[in-house]
């Protein structure tokens, strides 16, 4: 199964725990600490079916109550280029 990968053209740094992501050469800057890190890394490691079950065990959260939120701020990802759905 593909999980989430930085799409082409995206660059994405870790600084002190924080990932900024952009789409080169024109960003803007996207700054992702806490949990927006968290969905991050969890999207780009494993099942994309699983990353809300991840990031509840990461947060210490009930899946159901972060489900819609979680694959929200995924889909805002994709739509601003910076994940694509692929082999890694």
């Amino acid at each position: 199964m593909s999980a989430y990968r930085p799409a082409p053209g995206a660059a994405v740094v870790e600084e002190d725990d924080v990932l900024y992501a952009a789409i080169l050469p024109d960003g803007p800057i996207v700054v992702l600490d806490g949990v927006a890190g968290v969905i991050w890394a969890e999207a780009c490691d494993g099942d994309p079916t699983r990353i809300v079950d991840r990031v509840a065990a990461v947060t210490d959260s009930h899946p159901d109550d972060i489900r819609a939120e979680v694959e929200s701020f995924v889909d805002e990802l994709v739509r601003r280029g910076l994940l694509t759905v692929g082999e890694r």
